[in-house]
């Protein structure tokens, strides 16, 4: 088997015959022994606290200043939204192909 790419993407993959015939000029690169993996997979995510996640970098976790607000209650509006956004552009940035998150904050389905 054979993994063609083609500057950031896969190109191809298949037999390696029809992958070097396909890609004539590729620098070829002996995989026996190795392993491709994707990139990482967040299988326990809260998407909405991301907000919290600050918190605790400043506050420690259980914040030793003992707030007695959550940080996610000072979320108005689309905020909360914006968090998950924010939460979902990290995972994009960092390369990780699969998150199992909670939008709890969102409440029931409009």
């Amino acid at each position: 088997m054979a993994l063609a790419v083609d500057g950031d993407r896969i190109a191809a993959i298949g037999p390696t015959d029809d992958v070097l015939q396909r890609y004539r000029g590729a620098d070829v690169y002996d995989g026996r022994g190795k392993a491709i993996l994707p990139g990482p997979v967040n299988c326990h995510m809260h998407m909405s606290a991301v907000l919290s996640r600050g918190f605790n970098e400043d506050f420690g976790f259980p914040n030793s200043v003992r707030l007695a607000v959550s940080p996610n209650s000072l979320l108005e509006g689309d905020e909360a939204t914006l968090m998950i956004e924010v939460a979902a552009l990290e995972a994009l940035r960092t390369g990780t192909t699969t998150i199992v998150g909670s939008p709890e904050v969102l409440g029931p389905a409009a």
